[in-house]
C-alpha cells in the first residue's frame, strides 16, 4: 500500500525534525522532505520528482511566509492540500490562511492523535 506523502515547511530545524518523526510514526504517512520557508519549498517542488499530497505549513517564516506560500501552492498545485501548523491563533491570521487555500489550521500544541486525524481528513 502506498503511503500518503507529506512535506513539512517550518523554519525551526529541531521542530521540523520532531514533526517529521511524529508524522513518520503514523502508519500510512511518509515525509518526503523538509523546507525552511516557502521559497525552498517551491525550489524543491521544481527539482524533486515527487510532490506531496499534504504540506504542513508554518505561518511565520523568513523569505516567504506560510500565507504567501499557501496562495502560491493553491494557484500552481491546487491538488496539494495545505494544513497550517502554527502558534498563530489570532482570527485574522487564521482567516488569511484559509483564504489563501489552507484546508485546515492546527496550533502546534495539539497532541499526536489530533494531528493524525487532521492529516486523514484533508486527504
Amino acid at each position: 500500500m502506498n503511503k500518503h506523502t507529506v512535506v513539512i515547511c517550518e523554519d525551526h530545524t529541531l521542530l521540523s525534525q520532531a514533526i517529521a518523526g511524529i508524522v513518520e510514526s503514523f502508519e500510512n504517512f511518509e515525509v518526503l522532505y523538509l523546507c525552511k520557508n516557502g521559497a525552498e519549498l517551491i525550489e524543491k517542488l521544481t527539482i524533486e520528482n515527487r510532490k506531496p499530497e499534504i504540506v504542513l505549513m508554518d505561518v511565520n517564516m523568513p523569505v516567504m511566509n506560510g500565507i504567501e506560500t499557501t496562495k502560491w501552492l493553491n494557484d500552481n498545485y491546487p491538488d496539494i492540500n495545505v494544513l497550517a501548523l502554527t502558534v498563530e491563533e489570532d482570527e485574522n491570521t487564521i482567516l488569511r490562511m484559509i483564504r489563501a487555500g489552507a484546508k485546515g489550521y492546527l496550533l502546534k500544541n495539539v497532541d499526536k492523535k489530533t494531528l493524525e486525524k487532521a492529516l486523514h481528513r484533508i486527504i
